[in-house]
């Protein structure tokens, strides 16, 4: 990795064995393709601005994405921490709200029924089904990714 990448402030990376890592910084997502030398870095949505912008990746827009990790889907799961919410990027590029309705409060609940704090701390299982996250409060939740139906889950874990 070429140590002339200009980092602002990167908080969070996952890397993917094809040699691709997905990075956190500021209110963009990066990826590092580390498959040449030197690296090429290219933004995958997301830029300087403050937001909550949903939709086509060059228009959405982020409030610190805190944690990343990447799903069985293909799909990249952000923890949007100002946003008190859990963001997706598909594959084709759309950036799309899955948890959370941008309420600072820790309320269970299905998509934007349920509510979160600042996240701490977000990964998956080894499937990438499943995302764990640590809210605010200190408290573990969960976010089920089903395979057929993409409907997700949010429940306190006991």
């Amino acid at each position: 990795l070429s140590p002339r990448v200009p980092w602002q402030s990167q908080t969070s990376g996952q890397y993917q064995n094809d040699g691709l890592l997905y990075v956190s910084e500021m209110n963009e997502i990066r990826l590092v393709d580390m498959t040449d030398e030197p690296c090429v870095v290219t933004t995958v949505c997301g830029d300087d601005a403050h937001g909550s912008n949903d939709g086509d990746a060059k228009d959405a827009r982020f409030n610190v994405p805190r944690h990343l990790t990447l799903g069985y889907d293909g799909c990249v799961y952000i923890a949007d921490r100002y946003n008190h919410c859990v963001r997706m990027v598909s594959q084709e590029g759309v950036v799309d709200t899955i948890a959370g309705n941008g309420d600072y409060k820790v309320v269970d609940g299905v998509g934007n029924r349920a509510s979160f704090t600042y996240i701490h701390s977000m990964s998956s299982d080894t499937l990438g089904r499943m995302l764990y996250i640590i809210d605010g409060d200190g408290s573990l939740r969960e976010v089920l990714v089903q395979d057929e139906l993409k409907e997700l889950f949010l429940k306190l874990a006991s």
